[in-house]
């Protein structure tokens, strides 16, 4: 068995992000399935205290190159 993480970063002055990279990864559940069991409100849609410019989905083949 393999298990590998990607955690990917981006600073907070850069407000556009897309629709996707918000999403729960695969969507095999959703965001209140996920936080239904929390004993804290604190850090459930953090994201959403941003003032981000969130964007259409973008397909990975269409995501251009950063380097």
């Amino acid at each position: 068995m393999r298990l590998s993480c990607d955690y990917r970063y981006q600073p907070l002055r850069e407000k556009s992000v897309v629709w996707n990279s918000l999403r729960p990864h695969m969507q095999l559940h959703s965001w209140e399935e996920i936080y239904a069991n929390w004993q804290s409100d604190a850090h459930k849609y953090y994201w959403m205290q941003h003032e981000l410019l969130v964007g259409p989905e973008v397909p990975p083949n269409k995501v251009p190159p950063t380097a």
